[in-house]
Order: structure tokens, then sequence, then C-alpha cells
């Protein structure tokens, strides 16, 4: 069980960690959107696998399926979720809350860590995991993909 397990590692591929975090679980499927903009949080222990380690700034994934949601964590702070949400407006179009740009811009404090670099990025792995590689570079902070 996640709760009794606090890591573990496949040697020279994964490192994963067991936390209890604020989980969105708001279904992401189309034909299952609802209409809040709102994130539907619920507290849950997870093993969240560790994209990028650092003393500064560290990411991780959850994944199931299609379902990814991103987590980060700075210095020793707790890990929270980055915000993505695709949701329906009252016409009926699909919409997106992009709040983990703001939490990025608000977090990875750097000159080259800037709100144009944020505009466009997009919730992807490798967007967000070079954004973390340039914010630790920036902070002099080693780091492990």
């Amino acid at each position: 069980m996640a709760k009794d397990i606090l890591l573990f590692e496949i040697l020279d591929s994964s490192r994963y960690v067991s936390v209890n975090v604020d989980i969105d679980t708001s279904d992401d499927k189309l034909t299952e959107l609802d209409n809040t903009r709102t994130p539907n949080f619920v507290n849950q222990r997870l093993f969240l696998k560790t994209l990028l380690a650092s003393e500064d700034a560290s990411l991780y994934n959850y994944s199931e399926g299609s379902y990814i949601k991103y987590f980060y964590k700075m210095d020793r702070g707790p890990i929270q979720q980055l915000i993505y949400k695709k949701y329906l407006n009252k016409f009926k179009k699909v919409r997106e809350n992009n709040n983990f740009r703001q939490q990025l811009l608000n977090a990875l404090k750097c000159e080259e860590v800037s709100e144009s670099k944020l505009k466009n990025l997009e919730y992807k792995e490798k967007e967000i995991t070079e954004l973390f590689k340039i914010y630790n570079s920036c902070k002099a902070a080693s780091y492990i993909t």
C-alpha cells in the first residue's frame, strides 16, 4: 500500500515518492467536462513519479492512462499540484483554467523565467521540465532528471 512505502526506485529508470497531496479529480474527457473553472480537489496518498529532483525546485507527475497531473515542490515546502483544468463555459465551449502558469511565475523567481516565457507554456511534461531545468540552472542548483 502507498501509505506503507515512502519511496521506490527502478534503478536507472524511475523514482516514485508516496505522499498525501490535493489532486484535482475533475474528469478530463471531453464528454464528461463540468461547467466550473475551479478544480475539484481531494486529498489522496499517491505515488508521484519524480521528473526532476533538486534542493530548490522539484517536479513530479501522476498519471493514470491519459489522465496526467503535474506537481511541484519548492525548497522544503509541500508538494502542490500545478492547476490545469478543462471545463465548459455557459455556451458549452471548452475552456481551460491555466492557473499553472501563474503558479510557476510566482514560484520560479529568476531572470530567465519571465512572464513572456510562460504565456504560451503548455501543460506538457517536456515544456514544464525544461522550465524547471532553466530555473535550477539560474539558481546554480544541481538537479537530477
